[in-house]
């Protein structure tokens, strides 16, 4: 007896292609009416129904192999893995030029006149500089920097005027009001907290005497970090001048080594740091401590296999024509070895595009 039935249809023809039929697939059978024509070509003689349907079925099914045999960009994550900046243990060279910058700080004009105007003469200890810091903020408090987005054109001034309304209405009422707070241009100082590794920070009247403790700091940029800076100025204690600093930035597409070094620094002391910063980062991302060589076969199938559409079966044809050399007779081991050379090469995992192949009408 003839099967009528689509679960019917579906098992006769996986038995006939000797092979799974992806339920995307099967759907677009059933969406283009192609099981009901084939009823009808069955009724007229035996057998024709499913060759009706197995002739259909080859073009979707190279189709939805088309997409689920090809990778996609990885999805930028909206939040990005960035470590820190963090100093190099000076030489004996950057020693001596940590002495030279301090106590010609200590005789800079304007640090002077800071120590004299607003520490009194008097410097803090190490552990006095937190609570400094939070009683000073307490007593000045701290700049908000406000956004608001317009269109341009005609009436300009009647459209900003109207949002001003609108954000001080919302503080008025008390809801709302902070989506409108620019938290990228907000002022903070950073410090040091004696006996912890991370730096404190906090926000800042920036024309207040912390604005003024930021903006000196500033000015030895050159040589110290903010924190840095801020601790040497309150307290006259000197950290060592920075010789470079080493940061990781590790995002869903790409791993990156960020160095600033001074040039003071001979190519082998380069090459030490980037190297155990390099074993240090591939170990945190990956869980291994080196980046394998690619030979030109296996470069040449990573570039290969995202470029050329089709089926794997076809891809492997494909490659076999241009590479007489590297044949394959295998589908799967050339699907695995395409994927492991674009994995080593991107440093992605091979993820195809099925949702593409799922969503076919």
């Amino acid at each position: 007896m003839t099967p009528k039935t689509l679960q019917g249809w579906r098992k006769r023809l996986q038995k006939a292609l000797d092979q799974k039929i992806p339920d995307a697939v099967w759907k677009r059978v059933i969406k283009r009416g192609y099981i009901d024509i084939a009823n009808q070509e069955e009724e007229l003689e035996t057998g024709e129904g499913l060759e009706y349907l197995k002739e259909q079925i080859q073009e979707l099914m190279e189709d939805y192999e088309a997409f689920s045999s090809s990778p996609k960009l990885p999805a930028p994550k909206k939040q990005d893995k960035d470590s820190p900046p963090v100093e190099i243990k000076p030489n004996r060279r950057f020693e001596a030029l940590t002495d030279i910058i301090a106590t010609l700080a200590n005789r800079d004009e304007d640090v002077r006149k800071f120590r004299d105007e607003v520490l009194g003469g008097k410097l803090l200890l190490p552990e006095e500089v937190p609570e400094w810091i939070k009683a000073q903020k307490a007593r000045e408090s701290h700049t908000l920097s406000i956004s608001i987005d317009v269109t341009a054109g005609e009436e300009l001034e009647s459209r900003i005027s109207e949002k001003v309304k609108q954000i001080l209405n919302a503080i008025e009422k008390g809801r709302d009001w902070f989506l409108y707070v620019d938290e990228t241009s907000g002022y903070t100082l950073n410090y040091i907290v004696p006996g912890k590794k991370h730096m404190g920070a906090i926000p800042i009247n920036k024309d207040g005497i912390l604005g003024q403790l930021k903006r000196l700091a500033g000015s030895f940029k050159d040589f110290w970090p903010e924190a840095w800076a801020v601790h040497f100025i309150l307290t006259g204690e000197v950290r060592p001048v920075s010789i470079g600093t080493i940061a990781f930035k590790q995002t869903s597409r790409a791993l990156k080594i960020i160095l600033e070094l001074s040039p003071c620094l001979t190519g082998k002391e380069v090459q030490e740091l980037y190297f155990r910063e390099r074993k240090a980062l591939l170990k945190m991302a990956t869980g291994k401590t080196k980046v394998r060589e690619l030979t030109d076969k296996h470069i040449d199938l990573a570039v290969f296999g995202v470029k050329e559409s089709g089926s794997w079966t076809k891809k492997m044809h494909k490659w076999n024509a241009k590479h007489p050399e590297c044949k394959y007779t295998n589908k799967g081991t050339f699907a695995r070895d395409v994927r492991a050379a674009y994995e080593r090469i991107t440093g992605w995992k091979w993820k195809t595009r099925q949702k593409e192949a799922e969503s076919m009408d």
